[in-house]
């Protein structure tokens, strides 16, 4: 019997059982054996030094303080206020950006004063994201432009297709 191809129906001593097996064992190998791959690379990787452990940690302590963290109830409690935080955010982008893309499609005066401050702020909530060490408030203020920018962004392009 061969490692890399499964057993040949024709033979004699093949069972069908065996491999059905066989193909069950490769597709799931060709499914998760990158990722299992991966993790081993992650794990080996922190612990020889390759990477550093406070910015990736290695996946058996994220594990362990995910379970910690379930066991504990603090998970929940963390979740809930990310929710919130984002719901938040994103309820006042809507409830500012929606009013205020629609004077900007009516008004060219409005459009005209307005899109170099959006514009400024769109540039600058992409830099913000890629720094991770800031406070709950400035968070939210992120979460906010996050939601904001983009549908200001859509309308003015909606507009400038029309324009065309």
């Amino acid at each position: 019997m061969s490692i890399i191809y499964p057993p040949r129906a024709s033979s004699k001593n093949a069972s069908p059982v065996l491999a059905l097996t066989y193909k069950r064992s490769l597709n799931l190998a060709s499914r998760y054996g990158l990722l299992l791959l991966f993790i081993a690379f992650w794990q080996t990787g922190s612990h020889v030094g390759w990477l550093n452990p406070a910015v990736l940690p290695p996946p058996d302590r994220v594990i362990s303080a995910l379970y910690q963290g379930i066991v504990s109830g603090s998970l929940l409690g963390d979740i809930t206020i990310s929710l919130q935080r984002a719901g938040l955010a994103f309820f006042s982008a809507v409830i500012i950006g929606i009013p205020l893309g629609l004077f900007m499609g009516q008004s060219r005066v409005i459009e005209q004063a307005l899109d170099p401050i959006l514009q400024l702020f769109r540039s600058a909530v992409s830099g913000v994201y890629s720094d991770f060490r800031f406070g709950r408030n400035l968070k939210g203020v992120c979460d906010f432009l996050g939601g904001f920018i983009p549908g200001i962004t859509l309308h003015h392009q909606q507009r400038e297709r029309g324009r065309q």
